[in-house]
């Protein structure tokens, strides 16, 4: 399955895949993680596979979309970060602030992952690409 990189650098792009490269090296139980775009392709990804990289990057545009709506709704503002946590997991997605190209890093782990772990180093590596993309 084809990447969506027609309007991204590929500069962009090798950024996104060595800051995954380092956030699943920093965390424990790391299963898989995706940074896609805010319309959801994905830019780069660690998942088994293409396929599951590319439903990664769509359910995280969706997820964020409808959490766009809550904020909104319930009057808190814009969300920084989503955490879900499951029976045998974690998923956690950040924004990535880019100008031309907003992004959303998501990231999955088991349960041997710390939860707030994962939320740190995720916001750090998404702080990190949007400065590296500034």
């Amino acid at each position: 399955m084809e990447r969506f990189t027609m309007n991204l650098s590929p500069h962009l792009t090798s950024l996104a895949e060595k800051a995954l490269e380092t956030l699943m090296r920093q965390v424990q139980g790391a299963v898989s993680a995706v940074i896609s775009t805010a319309d959801g392709f994905d830019v780069a990804s660690r998942a088994d596979d293409a396929a599951q990289g590319a439903r990664l990057a769509a359910m995280a545009s969706s997820i964020a979309a409808i959490c766009t709506v809550i904020g909104e709704e319930s009057q808190i503002g814009e969300h920084q970060s989503i955490a879900i946590e499951s029976e045998t997991g974690y998923v956690v997605m950040v924004h990535v602030t880019h100008a031309a190209n907003p992004m959303i890093l998501n990231l999955v782990a088991d349960k041997t992952a710390v939860l707030a772990q994962m939320i740190y180093f995720a916001k750090q590596t998404a702080a990190q690409l949007s400065e590296a993309c500034a």
